[in-house]
């Protein structure tokens, strides 16, 4: 099982960097007129950050309670991030948004917590 984790880690890690690298190198290139071309710069690192923290979340999921709730709240953050550059006002952040990251959070939280009882009553 650590190698198939450890191949998954890789593979999310090389696209991670791909895609970092593809909006570094055309960014300037997009059209600037276009909604979400002109924040391709911003979009690559969100994706990025987003990526890099399920990354951190694979690692640490079947840790403790306190890293799972960290990494449960990175997601949150780089997805609303992630959400906001691609179909909101990036330079706006409303109390919602705020609201959001806590609801992405707890979702995300309860969902894994719910699969881990449902994992280990099955035994």
């Amino acid at each position: 099982m650590n190698k198939r984790k450890d191949f998954a880690i890789a593979a999310v890690m090389v696209v991670i960097v791909a895609i970092f690298a593809f909006g570094m190198i055309y960014w300037p290139d997009m059209p600037k007129d276009k909604f979400v071309l002109k924040n391709l710069y911003y979009i690559t690192i969100a994706s990025v950050m987003y990526m890099l923290s399920w990354v951190v979340f694979m690692v640490v999921v079947n840790n403790s309670v306190i890293l799972k709730v960290a990494s449960c709240l990175g997601v949150a953050v780089f997805s609303v991030n992630l959400y906001i550059e691609i179909f909101l006002d990036p330079t706006h952040w409303t109390k919602w948004n705020l609201w959001l990251i806590l609801f992405v959070g707890v979702n995300l939280f309860l969902s894994v917590s719910i699969i881990e009882i449902i994992r280990k009553n099955k035994k």
